[in-house]
């Protein structure tokens, strides 16, 4: 992974994670409540990124990559508000939706545990709530945690805990 100077440099989102525990390899496993959702490349037109939306109703934003370094978020409402603009379709098929992403979306490490993945967003990046969070692993994109899939997995989660102590 590039160092943090190195990251800031290139205009690379921030990663949240916790200190590795062990000195093991990361689990190649995708956490309930993260989505795989390709992710657009830093030239992709908004016309593309209209179409992925499009393609998916529940998908609040995708996750601007490079190299497989999460550059930032596009956010649904950010494009339909710019499409919806008189001016901007005839631009749609040659400006970047990178133009209007979040260069400083929420970012988290998959290996971070659900609650303090909810805890963060709601009291430091509520707007993820909203747009979604990148999900990275060993800082490379993995995937996109919506509101919905926070909520579901945290909801399991619960339900898992109320049942072992019932047993």
């Amino acid at each position: 992974m590039l160092p943090t100077q190195a990251r800031r440099g290139l205009g690379l989102a921030q990663t949240i994670a916790d200190p590795p525990a062990s000195s093991g390899g990361v689990s190649a496993a995708m956490p309930d409540w993260v989505k795989a959702v390709a992710p657009l490349g830093p030239n992709a037109t908004l016309t593309e990124a209209y179409q992925r939306f499009e393609a998916d109703p529940e998908l609040p934003g995708i996750a601007v990559v490079a190299e497989g370094l999460p550059l930032g978020l596009v956010g649904r409402a950010d494009i339909l508000a710019c499409l919806a603009d008189r001016l901007a379709p005839a631009h749609a098929d040659s400006e970047a939706a990178s133009r209007l992403m979040n260069r400083s979306p929420f970012v988290v490490e998959c290996s971070l545990e659900l609650d303090r993945v909810i805890a963060l967003a709601a009291e430091r990046w509520p707007a993820a709530l909203n747009a979604g969070v990148v999900v990275t692993r060993e800082g490379r994109y993995f995937g996109i945690g919506t509101a919905r899939s926070l909520l579901a997995a945290a909801a399991k989660q619960l339900s898992e805990q109320g049942h072992a102590m019932e047993i």
